[in-house]
């Protein structure tokens, strides 16, 4: 139930360009757009963010028939004015909502390189209020609405003992134990290394109970047409199998590219030199920097 579940959500969020954490602003409820008190004397919520104007901090939310909260007017995203035809119908939808438990890593590489999970995934700190943390919280929240799903997270700690390389014992070992975690994000190195140990299930597989929801295993899915949000190469390189994979790279997870490698190129010595030493490889006349892209993606280019 969980396998499938997983997918649904997964899938869905990145389908939708939205999701939210729900925290209280105080003692109570509040008022800004629905018919409750404030969350505090001479409190009121934003009915557009949901967030109380005085605290900052996101409404609980209590949907009842609709999808406007009756605590502070705050209105979801449905499957007819946010989705469409792209969300596939959740075969759960009448069931009670699934709790799914995400373990993430907080550890920044001795805070030179924090990785985000806590605010771009989880939508944690509810006090922050730039647009990409209220775009976030919509994602969130749109994306439990429509897989009937909650979801519980939690962090490994910014600690040497969770450090690169630390994580793919702890992660093997807490597979099947009571309270495992259903999906977790970590290290490449470490996930790789934990899926090698058998740890995660196969996102390709058909023969889920309900279904299996990820878009990149649609008949008409195209990389270099649409992507629809994966790393799809990515996700094929790190999987030793040609007909099973393990691991999930996405726009959703920008916590990918937090530690990309960066080679500086004078862009005036290259134009200057290219023609003599490796020629117009684009045919356009001239050595720029699309011929040393070019250069790249043939597998020509090194440090010499």
């Amino acid at each position: 139930m969980k396998k499938r579940i997983l997918c649904m959500l997964l899938a869905v969020i990145m389908i939708i360009g939205a999701f939210t954490a729900l925290t209280s602003c105080g003692g109570g409820k509040g008022g800004g757009g629905g018919d409750s008190d404030p969350c505090a004397e001479g409190h009121t919520y934003n009915a557009k963010t949901g967030r109380c104007t005085v605290c900052k901090v996101k409404c609980t939310h209590d949907y009842k028939d609709d999808n406007v909260c009756d605590i502070c007017g705050y209105t979801k995203k449905d499957t007819e004015t946010g989705g469409g035809d792209d969300y596939p119908e959740v075969p759960w939808a009448d069931d009670d909502p699934i709790e799914l438990f995400f373990m993430m890593s907080d550890n920044s590489s001795g805070e030179s390189l924090p990785s985000g999970c806590n605010r771009y995934l989880a939508g944690g700190d509810q006090r922050l209020e730039e647009a990409i943390d209220i775009d976030v919280e919509e994602r969130n929240a749109s994306a439990e609405y429509l897989t009937n799903v909650k979801l519980k997270y939690d962090y490994y700690p910014e600690a040497s003992d969770y450090g690169w390389g630390k994580c793919y014992e702890l992660i093997s070992s807490t597979i099947g134990t009571t309270g495992c975690p259903d999906m977790f994000c970590n290290f490449t190195y470490d996930m790789v290394a934990a899926s090698l140990r058998g740890s995660f299930a196969n996102l390709r597989d058909q023969d889920l109970d309900e279904g299996n929801f990820f878009s990149f295993l649609d008949e008409d899915y195209d990389e270099e047409v649409d992507n629809r949000g994966y790393m799809y190469e990515y996700m094929t390189s790190v999987t030793l199998s040609k007909t099973k994979m393990y691991l999930l790279a996405s726009d959703y997870f920008l916590d990918l590219i937090r530690a990309f490698y960066i080679v500086p190129v004078n862009i005036k010595l290259l134009t200057d030199v290219g023609m003599e030493v490796t020629g117009d490889l684009n045919e356009d006349g001239k050595f720029d920097v699309e011929d040393f892209y070019e250069e790249i993606r043939r597998k020509d280019w090194d440090y010499k």
